[in-house]
């Protein structure tokens, strides 16, 4: 079995692809609804404020501010690490490619286009007519990315190394990515991991294990 993290830009349209590729594999799908959800269980409603801003200077000074966001952070990662552990499942964004950084049994999937592309895209989704409004939404969108990851994590959103697969939707047709992501996946299927530890290996706590189990039995 295997596991698959997407990481995206903006207007890529990386969930669509993500959404489709849980479809044709029978893969369970985790995207920042499903983790909020099980964040939510355990207290962590404040979580999408600290995804979408790095601490600023006075906060970083404030020790029980800091000491809450590693707190939050460290749940997250729990959470993505359950979801691993529960297999054929596919993640979407939150630093998940980062959690399970060294798993053989996981397919890190990059989904990108460049800048005007993103933004055309933006412009026909959201029915947006002012190319000014949605290349701010593209850039805000951008930003808060890269800050969360580097805040958390000391990374950078777009380290090449850090992924298995890298699509460019501006020459990949979405359909021709589903193909080529899937075919990975059922290889990894086939083949088997060589090398590495194994998302079985993870160890989650039972209450969390569950609410996981419960999340996609609904």
């Amino acid at each position: 079995m295997a596991v698959l993290t997407f990481s995206q830009e903006f207007g890529s349209g990386g969930t669509e692809i993500a959404k489709r590729v849980a479809e044709e594999t029978g893969y369970a799908f985790a995207d920042k609804k499903a983790i909020g959800e099980l964040l939510a269980q355990y207290g962590l409603v404040g979580f999408q404020k600290v995804y979408e801003s790095a601490p600023a200077f006075w906060e970083a000074l404030d020790t029980q501010m800091m000491e809450q966001r590693k707190i939050t952070i460290g749940m997250m990662n729990r959470t993505i690490l359950a979801l691993a552990r529960r297999d054929r499942v596919v993640i979407v964004g939150r630093g998940s490619y980062l959690v399970l950084a060294g798993f053989a049994d996981v397919i890190n999937v990059r989904v990108q286009a460049p800048f005007d592309f993103r933004v055309a895209r933006v412009m026909d989704e959201l029915g947006l007519e002012d190319r000014d409004k949605a290349e701010s939404a593209v850039r805000e969108s951008d930003a808060k990315r890269e800050r969360f990851i580097e805040s958390a994590y000391g990374s950078h959103r777009d380290r090449v190394q850090d992924f298995n697969l890298a699509v460019d939707t501006r020459l990949i047709p979405r359909d021709t990515a589903v193909r080529f992501i899937v075919g990975a996946v059922r290889d990894l299927e086939k083949a088997g991991a060589e090398g590495g530890k194994r998302v079985s290996s993870i160890e989650v706590e039972p209450v969390l294990m569950h609410a996981v189990e419960e999340l996609f039995a609904a």
